[in-house]
C-alpha cells in the first residue's frame, strides 16, 4: 500500500483511537519530512511529536510555543480526527532505523512502547514479520502488526 506520508497520518490516528499498536515500514524521505531532517544517521530509536493541523496560520495555533511539532494536512486529504470543535491532533511516534544489509537500512514508525521495539528487536521482527503479517499478542494489547509498505 502506498499512501502519501499526510495520508499515513490517518492510519496512524485511526490506530491511536482504536488502542491499537502497529508497526509500519517508511521510506527515508518521509522519515526526513516527519523529522524534519536534512539526512538520517545509520541507526536511530527516538519518539517524535506531532501536532496534526489543516491550518497553516501561525495566529491560529493553540500551542505556538511548540512551533516545531506542527504539521499542516492539505483538506484535500483525509484526516478524520480534526474537526471544527477539534483544530488539532497530537500524536507520539516511534521511530526506528537500523542497518538490515551492507549499506541497506530499515525505517518503521511504531507506537510500540520502547522495550517492546527497539533497534535490537526490529531486525527479528522483520525477519518473521515482513513476508507473513500476522497479529501478535503482546501485554494484554492486541498489535496490528501488519507491515504496510509506504
Amino acid at each position: 500500500m502506498n499512501l502519501p506520508p499526510s495520508a499515513s497520518y490517518n492510519v496512524f490516528a485511526h490506530a491511536f483511537e482504536k488502542g491499537y499498536f502497529f508497526a509500519i515500514r517508511i521510506k527515508d524521505i518521509n522519515v526526513k519530512r516527519l523529522l524534519r531532517a536534512d539526512s538520517l544517521p545509520q541507526q536511530m530509536d527516538r519518539w517524535a511529536d506531532v501536532i496534526l493541523t489543516r491550518s497553516n496560520a501561525k495566529k491560529k495555533r493553540l500551542h505556538p510555543e511548540l512551533e516545531s511539532l506542527y504539521r499542516c494536512i492539505c483538506k484535500a486529504v483525509p484526516f478524520d480526527f480534526i474537526t471544527d470543535s477539534r483544530p488539532e491532533y497530537r500524536m507520539r511516534l516511534h521511530v526506528v532505523r537500523f542497518q538490515i544489509a551492507e549499506g541497506v537500512y530499515e525505517n518503521i514508525i511504531t507506537n510500540l512502547p520502547e522495550k517492546e521495539f527497539s533497534c535490537g528487536w526490529s531486525r527479528e521482527f522483520l525477519r518473521t514479520s515482513i513476508r507473513k503479517p500476522k497479529r501478535l499478542q503482546m501485554t494484554g494489547h492486541m498489535i496490528c502488526c501488519q507491515i504496510m509498505k509506504m
